[in-house]
């Protein structure tokens, strides 16, 4: 996969690229920056609203947050998408927080699926505003 990437290495230009399905749904890349597998969320709010990131959890499959928590969840960093900024993370961050219960578990109205949310200023983080 990263032999296919085109760089200009006299500039140092770093392409994205979208993962494969395989990639996405067996290890939760949603993309490559580079050769670094990324996972991406976006939300319908500014950051100063929300002030934290969330992680999926299924009751009856597999979500992110068991891929997470096995090692299988392959992306080194999270982008989160905010109206007027992305918010950066490692993921090994985001499993320190669950692996110390620093989150609150949210059920969805489905009954079979619920969000983990973790307070933005409990993990290390870049915040870089957009230019509105």
């Amino acid at each position: 996969m990263v032999e296919e990437f085109k760089r200009d290495f006299a500039f140092g230009y770093l392409v994205f690229k979208n993962s494969t399905d395989s990639e996405d749904k067996k290890e939760g890349i949603d993309g490559w920056i580079g050769d670094i597998p990324v996972a991406t969320r976006k939300f319908r709010t500014s950051i100063n609203e929300y002030q934290c990131i969330s992680i999926r959890k299924r009751l009856f499959f597999r979500s992110e947050y068991d891929k997470i928590i096995a090692g299988e969840f392959k992306p080194a960093m999270y982008i989160y998408e905010y109206n007027d900024a992305y918010l950066l993370c490692k993921v090994s961050d985001i499993l320190n927080c669950l692996e110390h219960d620093l989150y609150k578990e949210k059920p969805n109205k489905d009954g079979h699926s619920a969000g983990l949310y973790i307070q933005i200023g409990l993990l290390p983080h870049l915040v870089i505003k957009k230019e509105l």
